[in-house]
C-alpha cells in the first residue's frame, strides 16, 4: 500500500481504533519493539509503526492484524496493479517461463467472499512482491468470459481457488477450477492451489478437489502462518505434478 492517501487513512483508523496500550500490543503480536518505535503521542507512533513495516514489506501483517482485531471498522481498500500497467511492465523472470501471472485468483464474486480476496488475500500477494490476475478483472473487453478466463489461466502459472459454500455452488467457479486441472494433467504440473476461507464440507467437493492438499488461512492457529506459506510457495517453479 504505497498510495499515501490510503497510507494516511490507514494510520488515523487504527490510532482511532486502538489506544497506546493497544498499539503496544500490536507491535507484540508483530515481533516488533514499541520502544524502537520513533514518536511521541499514539498518532506518531502509529504513523512511524506503519512506516516501519511497510520499508521491511511486512505493512500486510499489521492490516490484517487490525482487521481481525476490529472487523466493524472502515479500513482502506487495497490498491490492485492496474491490469494494462502490469502487461505493459511484467518481463518473464527465466522461472517464469513464459507465464506473465504468479497466480491467477479464481473466486465467486458475492459477499463476504469478494470483500475478502480484495481486502486480505491480494494485499498479502501483492505485497509478496507477486503478480497477480484476479477473476473478472483479467478479461479484456469484447472478449467472451469464457476465452478470456482460459487466456487468464493459461498466462499464470499456478491457479489460487478460493473455496467456501458460494465458491462450490457457483458454476463459472466450477468451470475454472476443471479448466485449471485439465490444463495441470496435460502439461503434467500442479497448477492448482486450493485455500479455504470457511468451514466446508469435504464431501461436497467435486472432481478432483478431493485429491488435493488445501490451505486453511482462517485457521484461528495456523490461518496466518500458511498467509506466508502461500505467498512463498507462489514463488517456486512448477513441479511435475
Amino acid at each position: 500500500m504505497s498510495d499515501p492517501k490510503k497510507m494516511t487513512q490507514l494510520v488515523r483508523t487504527i490510532a482511532k481504533q486502538f489506544n497506546s496500550e493497544e498499539v503496544k500490543m500490536l507491535c507484540f503480536e508483530l515481533g516488533v519493539s514499541y520502544d524502537d518505535i520513533e514518536g511521541e503521542g499514539n498518532i506518531n507512533k502509529v504513523r512511524e509503526l506503519v512506516a516501519y513495516l511497510e520499508r521491511r514489506q511486512k505493512l500486510h501483517e499489521l492490516i490484517t492484524l487490525v482487521k481481525k482485531e476490529r472487523p466493524s471498522a472502515i479500513w482502506p481498500p487495497p490498491t490492485p496493479i492496474p491490469l494494462q500497467q502490469e502487461e505493459q511492465d511484467r518481463e518473464p523472470s527465466p522461472q517464469d517461463g513464459a507465464y506473465k501471472y504468479d497466480a491467477y485468483i479464481s473466486y465467486t464474486h458475492v459477499e463476504p467472499d469478494a470483500q475478502w480476496v480484495w481486502q486480505n488475500l491480494l494485499p498479502h500477494l501483492q505485497s509478496g512482491g507477486l503478480q497477480i490476475a484476479v477473476s473478472g478483472v483479467a478479461m479484456a473487453p469484447g472478449v467472451p468470459v469464457i476465452a478470456s478466463i482460459e487466456q487468464a489461466i493459461e498466462q499464470s502459472r499456478r491457479v489460487v481457488l478460493v473455496l467456501s459454500s458460494a465458491y462450490l455452488a457457483d458454476n463459472l467457479a466450477h468451470f475454472q477450477n476443471i479448466l485449471a486441472q485439465t490444463m495441470g494433467i496435460e502439461e503434467r504440473k500442479a497448477r492448482v492451489f486450493p485455500i479455504i476461507i470457511e468451514a466446508i464440507d469435504k464431501a461436497s467437493l467435486r472432481g478432483g478437489l478431493r485429491m488435493l492438499t488445501m490451505l486453511d488461512l482462517v485457521d484461528p492457529y495456523l490461518g496466518d502462518q500458511n498467509f506466508n506459506r502461500l505467498v512463498a510457495l507462489l514463488k517456486v517453479p512448477l513441479v511435475d505434478g
